[in-house]
């Protein structure tokens, strides 16, 4: 049995590995032991970076964008809109 990581913080080059090796449809219990974490650390850490990469289309403008969760319906440009005649 490989050493495993305690568990700690996932840095941003953790999180890239983890997208690319799920992108490429590797098991999590592969990733664990490319990684050297738990399995249910992987298990767990990719369902909060796969929420981040869903695709939903802008209510306002209709273009593409990575919405956070259901709740995240404008991109980042119409969110930063004021859409209000009193907005200055």
């Amino acid at each position: 049995m490989e050493p495993t990581k305690q568990a700690g913080k996932w840095s941003a080059a953790d999180d890239a590995n983890l997208r690319i090796m799920l992108k490429e449809g590797m098991a999590k219990r592969q990733i664990a032991r490319v990684l050297g974490r738990p399995e249910s650390s992987v298990h767990t850490r990719a369902e909060i970076v796969g929420k981040a990469t869903t695709q939903r289309a802008c209510m306002c403008c209709g273009k593409k964008f990575a919405s956070e969760g259901p709740h995240n319906r404008l991109c980042t440009t119409c969110r930063n809109k004021s859409f209000s005649p009193y907005a200055y």
